[in-house]
């Protein structure tokens, strides 16, 4: 059961990024799939042997989404917009 409940925040995590073009979405998306990698972690291995390693690893993917969002800020003072255009998608 709990493993159908993450296949279905995977698949709905890509179908909105796959929607809405935009730099936000994406970190958003990368946070709620970091924060799926931590609860799988959690709750089907036995890395995770106390609270404190729980937290540590929690602290981790909070920093991270707070970097992203940093990146998110500095891509919208060059730009002016968080969209991906089709252009650069194509010189990838």
């Amino acid at each position: 059961m709990i493993s159908f409940f993450y296949l279905m925040i995977l698949t709905t995590s890509v179908f909105i990024f796959l929607n809405n073009r935009s730099y936000l979405y994406f970190i958003v998306i990368l946070e709620l799939l970091s924060l799926e990698v931590l609860f799988i972690i959690f709750f089907y291995s036995s890395i995770v042997t106390s609270l404190g390693d729980f937290l540590m690893m929690l602290t981790l993917v909070t920093s991270e989404a707070a970097l992203g969002l940093t990146l998110i800020v500095m891509i919208l003072r060059v730009n002016g917009s968080d969209m991906v255009s089709n252009k650069n998608m194509v010189s990838f």
